[in-house]
This record gives C-alpha cells, structure tokens and sequence, in this order.
C-alpha cells in the first residue's frame, strides 16, 4: 500500500470506529508493528512515514514520530487550537 492509500485508510478506520463508540476520536496512537499490518507493509521506513505525514494532512489528519516503536495521530483542526507562543514572550524565561 502506498503513503496516499495509507493516507486514504487510516482516517476512515478512525471514522468507522468513532461511529461504533458514538464518540469524537482526535488523538491516537499507532505501534510500528499496527501501522505495517494496517498499510500491509513489512517494514514502514522514514521515507513512507514522511510522505504519510503530507498525505495525511489533506485528510485532516497530523502524524509524528513519538516512540522508536510507535506514530501519534493528530487531527489537523485540534492542533490548529493548540495556544500558540512566540519566542518573545518565552524569551522572557531564559
């Protein structure tokens, strides 16, 4: 499977789940080892998980590196409500 099929897939699973909870999912978390069952890959490389993660965000979807082991899954309109700061006012702490 490719870093866009993947792109495609994994933001509808997250949907279809979300409609059998009856709840919002905007975080989560996948291992290595779910993420290359999921895109049927043997090993996921950094070249995939990059081109995932620019696929992903035309999905609505932010993805990162958090483990060795393991990628967090964002949605795009929750981080863009993230409090944001500007190194002026965190300068003020050094």
């Amino acid at each position: 499977m490719s870093p866009s099929e993947a792109a495609k897939l994994i933001p509808e699973l997250i949907r279809r789940r979300e409609e059998e909870e009856e709840k919002q999912i905007t975080r989560f978390q996948l291992s290595n080892k779910s993420l290359s069952a999921l895109c049927d890959r043997e090993i996921i490389t950094s070249n995939f998980m990059e081109s995932l993660s620019s696929e992903i965000l035309e999905h609505g979807w932010c993805c990162f590196q958090v483990t060795s082991s393991s990628y967090g899954f964002l949605k795009l309109a929750t981080a863009q409500n993230f409090r944001r700061f500007n190194s002026e006012k965190l300068s003020e702490y050094i």
